[in-house]
């Protein structure tokens, strides 16, 4: 079988899609600050004020208001934090999504390559992304979305 691109004869499976550098480093970027902000401005929170032992339906009751606690109320950085954090719960998944795609690849392509400090890099970031995706629609990332919509 031969490619779709005129003069070409090389098979499609023989050259796999190997992302493009500064792609890697843009989505990879991207992506852990997304995961950063979410960390710092709801997760964090939570921790902190020990949110962590209510269950779902008191913590998305309303009883505690998120924009009263700290880092909101921790000036205009706290501010700027936690309105980072707000939308990274809210839509992060959409920057992270794709970042963890992106990532895939180009932890394939290391691994092809025999680079095993890239396959680890990848293989965390990886992670990370995923884990930052996929809390998001789990029913404790719906709660803490709730919550810190509040």
């Amino acid at each position: 079988m031969t490619s779709t691109f005129p003069g070409s004869t090389a098979h499609p499976r023989e050259t796999p899609f190997v992302p493009a550098p500064a792609l890697v480093a843009v989505g990879s970027v991207v992506g852990l600050l997304v995961v950063a902000a979410y960390a710092g401005g709801v997760l964090l929170p939570h921790v902190v004020h020990d949110l962590h032992h209510l269950s779902h339906a008191e913590l998305t009751g309303g009883a505690h208001d998120p924009k009263g606690l700290w880092p909101a109320d921790a000036g205009l950085l706290g501010a700027l934090v936690r309105l980072a954090g707000v939308c990274a719960a809210f839509a992060g998944w959409l920057l992270t999504a794709p970042a963890a795609v992106v990532s895939a690849f180009a932890l394939r392509s290391a691994a092809e390559r025999r680079a095993p400090r890239r396959v680890v890099l990848h293989l965390v970031v990886l992670a990370l992304l995923v884990s930052a995706t996929v809390v998001r629609f789990t029913p404790f990332g719906g709660a803490l979305v709730t919550w810190s919509l509040d």
